[in-house]
């Protein structure tokens, strides 16, 4: 964001600099500020900000809370705090650019995946520099199932030369999704990985692998996973991997028990249309209805 983003940068910077005076109320906010990203303490913090932002008059100050508060709110689970700062914030900052993605991300974090898609395309109809909000956007309408508009929308990003690493690795698997995996479905997500290792573009590369019937790659693909996880057992996302590699081999029960081993953890990843908890059940019910 621009250096003169009234939202931008961290609250706890904005709010306490080493050698300065500042009362003993600034202090606390600043402390408040440092500990919102904490995952132990997040629901605690977002409380205590939640009751000391009332009576904040400074605008720096507000605006510094009201930032803690979003960050502290999305940790903690906790989306009806993080909806109301991040409204403030709009009101607050109107033109701060870090604000909008606030805004976009708690109304995400409540599920109203509609509102955040429109509130997201106005705000890049508007503003040309939040154009890689189109990330967040095609997600957000994959969820929905609205897949080939995501994928027009990253596909868009690639050919601007704009898409990152995470770009590639959502249009791989948005087809995945679609069921339409194909050569040019394995370049999409070699790109990916060639461009960034992380577990989540080689789990993508493994599922791929295994549409395709390259199951001995797929399987080691799953291990290189594992590693970078440093998981010594296999979640509900390799779990997925191993049931298309049982189905690609012809072995449709073991592929059943690794498909019930990949479990929702809430009820947002459960209505998602892109997750593998609803993938997982789509392929029991294929086989299910299989002769």
């Amino acid at each position: 964001p621009p250096a003169d983003d009234a939202a931008a940068g961290s609250p706890f910077a904005r709010l306490w600099t080493r050698g300065a005076q500042a009362p003993p109320e600034r202090l606390r906010l600043a402390a408040l500020a440092l500990a919102a990203a904490g995952d132990t303490s997040a629901a605690d913090t977002a409380r205590k900000l939640a009751d000391l932002r009332p009576g904040l008059k400074d605008p720096q100050e507000a605006i510094a809370a009201d930032v803690a508060l979003a960050i502290a709110a999305h940790t903690a689970q906790q989306p009806e705090l993080g909806l109301a700062a991040s409204a403030r914030l709009i009101q607050e900052a109107p033109q701060s650019l870090q604000a909008m993605r606030i805004r976009l991300g708690s109304l995400t974090d409540a599920g109203r995946i509609p509102e955040a898609i429109a509130y997201a395309q106005a705000r890049m109809a508007e503003h040309p520099e939040l154009e890689d909000l189109q990330s967040d956007v095609s997600q957000l309408q994959g969820s929905l199932g609205r897949f080939e508009e995501g994928e027009r929308g990253l596909q868009s990003l690639i050919d601007r030369g704009r898409a990152s690493a995470t770009d590639y690795n959502n249009l791989a698997w948005s087809q995945v999704v679609r069921g339409a995996v194909t050569d040019h479905t394995l370049d999409l997500i070699r790109t990916a990985t060639q461009s960034r290792e992380n577990a989540s573009s080689e789990h993508t590369l493994a599922v791929v692998l295994a549409d395709l019937g390259r199951t001995t790659e797929a399987k080691a693909l799953l291990l290189k996973e594992m590693d970078l996880r440093d998981a010594d057992e296999p979640g509900g996302n390799e779990w997925y991997v191993l049931g298309r590699i049982a189905e690609q081999l012809g072995i449709p029960e073991a592929a059943r028990a690794c498909y019930g081993r990949v479990k929702a953890e809430s009820p947002r990843e459960a209505a998602d249309r892109m997750s593998c908890p609803t993938l997982a059940a789509q392929r029991l019910a294929a086989l299910k209805a299989a002769p």
